[in-house]
């Protein structure tokens, strides 16, 4: 194990495919994982999902904001001149 994750466990899908697999084995195996699936409301919602069996915070993840990231720098976006 690398970092709280099995090697070599990763799980494609086409992009705009809802996450499936990762809720059923959380609530199938509740003792096995974490109960969240990181990256699926972290910061708008990311390409990559992760399960866990220890929390997050302790493999090195960061606790970020549901917002996605464009959003915030929205603001500063309108303010940057364009030649």
């Amino acid at each position: 194990m690398r970092g709280g994750l099995p090697a070599g466990r990763a799980h494609l899908r086409p992009p705009r495919e809802p996450p499936r697999g990762g809720p059923a084995r959380i609530y199938t195996q509740p003792d096995k994982y974490v109960h969240h699936i990181y990256g699926e409301h972290e910061a708008g919602g990311t390409s990559w999902l992760y399960l866990s069996a220890v929390p997050f915070d302790r493999i090195g993840f960061r606790t970020v904001s549901t917002e996605p990231y464009p959003a915030a720098g929205k603001e500063f976006l309108y303010a940057v001149r364009w030649c």
